[in-house]
């Protein structure tokens, strides 16, 4: 007579192991090759990742100019939240495709976005030292993502 609690012997072809080899998409350990459509939503969810940067810039701005309760101050800061809650989203969506490595590599490019947007909207100069810099990140990705 069987008993109800005992657990069935394990069974090697239908164990999470065998799943992962036959799927490689669906395991964490076993991800097919990182494709240029997820560099690209990797480069947009930087993209907004670098605008909270200047959103937020300018929400202290609002501070400073309207005071803390301000309406104009209060709508800034739901704009930012309202901004980070997109970006979390999508960015726990992006890791499920991606290795974490090659995600936090893309996410260094948010100094490229920084700096167009520091020079575009508040007129900060670029030095030779900040292209510099931003090449050898930007080299230090397509190294850490050509490898993936």
């Amino acid at each position: 007579m069987k008993n109800p609690k005992s657990r069935p012997k394990s069974d090697p072809e239908n164990s999470p192991e065998s799943n992962s080899k036959s799927n490689p998409a669906g395991s964490r350990t076993g991800k097919a090759g990182i494709n240029w459509r997820h560099i690209l939503m990797l480069q947009v969810i930087v993209f907004v990742y670098s605008m909270i940067s200047m959103l937020s810039k300018q929400v202290s701005s609002l501070i400073s100019a309207n005071g803390l309760f301000s309406w104009q101050t209060i709508c800034g800061v739901g704009g930012v939240f309202l901004a980070l809650a997109i970006y979390a989203f999508f960015w726990q969506k992006i890791l499920k495709k991606v290795d974490l490595s090659v995600a936090y590599a893309n996410k260094a490019v948010g100094l490229l976005w920084t700096l167009l947007w520091s020079s575009l909207m508040f007129q900060e100069k670029i030095s030779a030292g900040n292209v510099l810099g931003l090449v050898i990140i930007c080299a230090g990705v397509l190294v850490v993502t050509g490898n993936e």
